[in-house]
């Protein structure tokens, strides 16, 4: 099988790769996708969109409503040290 590997520039590329290739799986690593395939539990996708560059997908700050966003390449270290969660989460 041969996999198509895209890495976009930008948040609106990746989500426009995304609906141009329907069930395209967004990685920032491919960890969990790799053993997955590699145990059988799911095949490896045709298409993969690499997302682990977009700053869009990065940062940990409030929302508007009080509430917490972070976004999607945030890691666990970064979460339990940011001020902004030490401040207001436990």
């Amino acid at each position: 099988m041969s996999v198509r590997y895209f890495e976009p520039a930008s948040l609106d590329e990746a989500l426009a790769l995304l609906a141009e290739h329907p069930g395209a799986d967004p990685v920032a690593g491919g960890t969990d996708l790799v053993v997955g395939d590699r145990q059988g539990k799911r095949p490896l996708g045709e298409t993969l969109v690499a997302i682990h560059r977009l700053s869009e997908l990065e940062g940990i700050g409030e929302t508007d409503g009080g509430g917490l966003r972070l976004g999607a390449l945030v890691s666990h270290a970064e979460i339990v040290s940011s001020p902004v969660v030490q401040e207001r989460w436990t």
